[in-house]
C-alpha cells in the first residue's frame, strides 16, 4: 500500500479509503490511487491471483433484486460453469439499494471470495464501491454496467431493438412508444436509446420514452393508464422488460382495448410466463450470458473485455396482426397456398 501511496502522491490512509470504497475522497486523488494501483499490479492480500491459488474456491455473485425473473437462469448458469472449475457460489441480493449492495460487496470481500460477478444497482452510483471491489478482486459486471474499463456480458441492445422495430413494422406500426427507459441502469438506457434509432431508420414516429425505474408489472399497469388517460394509443408499445408488459396488458384489456387488434405490444427478456401469456418478447440468451460471465471470471484477461450477446426475437399472439400486404391480399393469398 505504501508503494501505490507513493507512486500516487497520496498518504496511505487516502489509498486505503479508496480500496474500501469510501465515497468521500477528492475524485483527482481516486484516479491516481486507481492508475497507480493498476500501474505496480497492486491487489490486496494477493487476491488477483486466487481463482489460480484456490484460497477460498468461492466466488460472490451479487444481483440488484432475487425476484427479478431475468436473474435464477443467469445464476443458474454461472453457478454450473463456476462448478467445472470447483468453485462454490456466493450469492447476495442488493435489494435495489446502493448503500445495501455497497455492504454486501464488503462482506464478500471480507469472506475472500476469489471472485465477484456483479449487476450493478445503478449506472454511476455503484461505480465507487464497485471500482474499489474491482482492484482487490476479478470482477464481471452482468447485464448492467457501471464502469466501463472492468469486463462486462451484456446484450447487443441495437440488434434486439432492430428486431423488435422491424417486426412491428411489418405488422402495419407507423406509430410507438417505449416504455421502461431509465438513466440510473445501462441496460434500459440503451435499449430505450436503440429503440428510438431502430424507429428512425425504419420510418416509425417514436413517441418520448417513458421513463421506468423499476420495470415490474405494478408499473406496467401505471404507465398503461397514463397512456390511457392521454388518449390517442400509438400502433405499437414495446417494454423494457416481460414483466412490464404483463402488467400493460392487465391495464389494457380492462380498459376494452384488444391486443393485437388495437394495440401491438411486446416484451423484452423472454421468461418462462411469457410463452403462457403470449407475449412477443427478445430472447437475450439468459444462461449464456451467465455462463460467459463465468468465464470471463475464470479466464482473466489484462485488458476489460465486452462481450455483448445477440439476442432473438420470439413472436407470438400479442403481435399476431397480419402484415399489410397480405391483409390486402385478402383470402385469395391464402388460397393460392392450398
Amino acid at each position: 500500500m505504501k508503494d501505490v501511496a507513493r507512486e500516487a502522491g497520496v498518504s496511505a490512509s487516502t489509498v486505503s479509503r479508496v480500496l474500501t470504497g469510501a465515497t468521500r475522497v477528492v475524485p483527482a486523488k481516486r484516479a491516481a490511487v486507481e492508475r497507480a494501483c493498476k500501474k505496480l499490479g497492486y491487489h490486496p492480500d494477493g487476491l488477483a491471483a486466487a481463482l489460480r491459488n484456490r484460497s477460498s474456491q468461492s466466488v460472490g455473485i451479487l444481483v440488484p433484486d432475487i425476484e427479478n425473473p431475468i436473474f435464477p437462469a443467469v445464476i443458474r448458469a454461472a453457478e454450473h460453469e463456476l462448478a467445472l472449475a470447483a468453485v462454490d457460489v456466493v450469492l447476495c441480493d442488493a435489494d435495489n439499494d446502493v448503500a445495501v449492495e455497497a455492504r454486501r460487496l464488503d462482506t464478500l470481500l471480507r469472506r475472500r471470495v476469489d471472485g465477484l460477478l456483479v449487476c450493478p444497482v445503478h449506472r454511476e452510483h455503484s461505480a465507487p464501491a464497485l471500482r474499489a471491489a474491482a482492484l482487490r478482486v476479478p470482477t464481471v459486471q452482468l447485464d448492467r454496467y457501471a464502469l466501463t474499463d472492468v469486463d462486462f456480458v451484456g446484450t447487443d441492445q441495437d440488434s434486439g431493438m432492430r428486431q423488435v422495430v422491424e417486426h412491428l413494422r411489418d405488422r402495419g406500426a407507423r406509430t410507438a412508444v417505449f416504455v421502461g427507459g431509465y438513466r440510473g441502469m445501462s441496460s434500459l438506457t440503451e435499449r430505450a436509446q436503440a429503440f428510438e434509432r431502430a424507429c428512425a431508420e425504419h420510418g416509425i414516429a417514436a413517441r418520448p420514452t417513458v421513463d421506468v425505474r423499476f420495470p415490474d408489472a405494478d408499473n406496467g399497469r401505471r404507465h398503461a393508464r397514463d397512456l390511457l388517460a392521454r388518449g390517442g394509443l400509438p400502433d405499437a408499445i414495446a417494454c423494457a422488460s416481460d414483466e412490464l408488459a404483463f402488467g400493460l396488458l392487465v391495464e389494457l384489456r380492462a380498459a376494452g382495448v384488444r391486443c393485437p387488434e388495437d394495440v401491438l405490444v411486446t416484451g423484452h427478456d423472454d421468461i418462462p410466463a411469457a410463452g403462457y401469456m403470449e407475449l412477443t418478447s427478445v430472447n437475450q440468451s439468459l444462461p449464456d450470458k451467465g455462463r460467459e460471465a463465468a468465464r470471463l471470471l475464470r479466464h482473466q484477461s489484462s485488458s476489460p473485455r465486452q462481450v455483448r450477446l445477440t439476442p432473438t426475437l420470439v413472436a407470438r399472439t400479442s403481435t399476431a396482426r397480419p402484415s399489410p400486404a397480405y391483409a390486402a391480399a385478402g383470402p385469395a393469398a391464402e388460397g393460392s397456398h392450398g
